[in-house]
């Protein structure tokens, strides 16, 4: 789970520091034991959409009269 330290103050959840402002991941089995005035959770942004390949078109071939080949 990725939480968010809000408070002025470091935080210690298991192995992992979070300092003032600094989100990071806390081990499983710790998600309950956290303060959640302090340290709030941050939802995970949806992954981007992965772009679709444009279709390529022919360019068209103009032949002029006055130029020379």
């Amino acid at each position: 789970m990725k939480v968010k330290n809000v408070s002025a103050r470091l935080h210690h959840v298991g192995n992992v520091s979070i300092a003032p402002g600094e989100e990071k991941d806390i081990p499983k089995g710790f998600e309950s034991a956290i303060n959640k005035d302090e340290l709030v959770e941050v939802e995970s942004a949806a992954p981007a959409p992965v772009a679709t390949p444009v279709a390529q078109v022919a360019t068209p071939v103009v032949t002029l009269p006055w130029v020379a080949q």
